[in-house]
């Protein structure tokens, strides 16, 4: 079925979407869709809540539970993949993982919501609405980053270059996209369901890294269950981030970008593109660095007794 189509109104191109079963023009159907001025309140919103929640209550929990594993120690004596404080950056990444996974969880949901009944809501809240405050939480991850990479806060307090330039790669794309959160081509099934796919996969990923830290490279043991963890996670990177990302996601964003121009938003196909190569530095660069613990976990495994 289509969700919309185009006719000429006095001699000029008209988009129609399927509303109700019926077809509305798209002014009308884009004032459903949050305003500019509605999608920065929102993230305003949940990005303070997001820095209390993981900053204030997650980051201490997290750092706790990991201390006490036996590892922790030797950990804390090398460097990580991309920050040189490996304990800083496990227990980031960590977070990320949950942030990522939750993300993704109320995505489907919302997803889910609509599949069962176009109408359905949970507590007042439509599933479109729903998955457009996943979309924003998500990015409230970068919002809030930058503001912490700005004012020298962990996990920047030593202003890694690598680590940093890193991240404004990752978090370049949601400052660039955040605009699009909730328009009709991000209701689509297909696309919802790359997104989910894309947020689940990374925050397993992350969820890993942690894991894959703390072993004990001492060992012969240790190194191949490292190896074992990182090939699982490397798998899954080229899947979703490579597969995924440059195959389905390009095709989503060329039509997005036709989408943009038939709606007067051709402005916008910058700043989506500018997301888009971006994240594509990230995935490539984070990639590398699995390839390079990769080559550390067998070199181990080769030289100890």
């Amino acid at each position: 079925m289509s969700l919309s189509k185009v006719e000429y109104v006095k001699g000029e191109e008209q988009i129609f979407y399927r509303k109700d079963g019926d077809f509305v023009p798209a002014d009308l159907k884009e004032r459903e869709h949050p305003s500019l001025k509605q999608r920065l309140q929102t993230i305003a919103a949940l990005s303070g809540i997001y820095y209390l929640v993981t900053h204030k209550l997650f980051r201490p929990l997290m750092t706790y539970l990991l201390s006490k594993h036996p590892q922790w120690k030797a950990l804390g004596t090398r460097p990580g993949t991309f920050n040189k404080d490996a304990q800083d950056e496990v227990v980031y990444v960590g977070m990320a993982g949950v942030h990522h996974v939750f993300c993704a969880a109320l995505a489907e949901y919302a997803r889910r919501m609509k599949r069962k009944d176009e109408n359905s809501s949970v507590y007042g809240i439509s599933h479109r609405s729903l998955y457009v405050y996943a979309g924003l939480t998500e990015f409230a991850f970068e919002w809030v980053d930058f503001l912490l990479m700005a004012m020298k806060l962990w996990p920047y307090q030593d202003r890694d270059p690598k680590f940093t330039a890193l991240l404004i790669f990752h978090h370049l794309f949601g400052l660039l996209n955040f605009r699009s959160t909730g328009n009709e081509l991000s209701h689509r099934d297909d696309v919802q369901g790359l997104a989910v796919k894309l947020l689940g996969v990374a925050g397993v990923g992350c969820l890993c890294y942690p894991l894959q830290q703390l072993f004990n490279l001492q060992t012969k043991s240790g190194n191949k269950k490292a190896l074992a963890l990182n090939t699982f996670n490397m798998a899954c990177h080229a899947y979703v981030r490579f597969y995924l990302y440059f195959t389905k996601a390009y095709s989503l964003f060329k039509e997005g970008e036709s989408h943009l121009v038939k709606t007067n938003q051709a402005h916008l196909t910058k700043f989506a593109w500018g997301g888009y190569y971006s994240l594509t530095v990230f995935n490539v660069v984070v990639f590398l660095g699995g390839l390079q613990k990769m080559a550390l976990y067998i070199n181990n495994i080769r030289t100890l007794k």
